[in-house]
């Protein structure tokens, strides 16, 4: 468990929440995705929320505010700031380059500390044929996953 998982508050927090799965929104499956959360607070009252498209979800999309914020809480602490706007860039003017090759200078001896890649560092390292920078597998990964 990471250690911000055993913070007091955080412990108090997780053990007032109890997850149920309703079978009237499991039957909406695959056309919806939908999710109920029922909260009641400590004075009785009680807030509810619900939701039909999980946000990203093709019928409930993230705006591109939204994408930009969830790429940097993803990449915050991995890259600078100077290579996550220079990757932000070239990802919000993709339609405009030549090819990737840009891409590739910007993440050029990028490494994924260890403690944000399971254990595994990555590194660019020159293909045996044509001397260019490859990357390895995972690195695009890290930012697959914050677009």
């Amino acid at each position: 468990m990471p250690a911000a998982f055993a913070a007091p508050e955080i412990v108090r927090l997780m053990d007032c929440v109890t997850c149920r799965v309703d079978p009237a929104l499991d039957a909406q499956y695959p056309a919806a995705w939908p999710a109920r959360v029922e909260i009641t607070l400590r004075d009785g009252r009680k807030l509810a929320a619900a939701t039909q498209h999980a946000k990203g979800d093709p019928r409930n999309p993230l705006s591109l505010d939204e994408v930009i914020a969830k790429h940097r809480s993803i990449v915050s602490g991995i890259v600078n700031k100077g290579t996550d706007e220079a990757i932000l860039d070239f990802i919000l003017n993709v339609e405009t380059k030549a090819d990737f090759g840009e891409l590739t200078c910007i993440l050029k001896g990028f490494v994924v500390p260890r403690e944000h890649n399971a254990g595994h560092a990555m590194i660019s390292v020159p293909d045996a044929q044509t001397g260019l920078p490859q990357l390895a597998d995972t690195v695009p990964q890290v930012f697959a996953n914050s677009l």
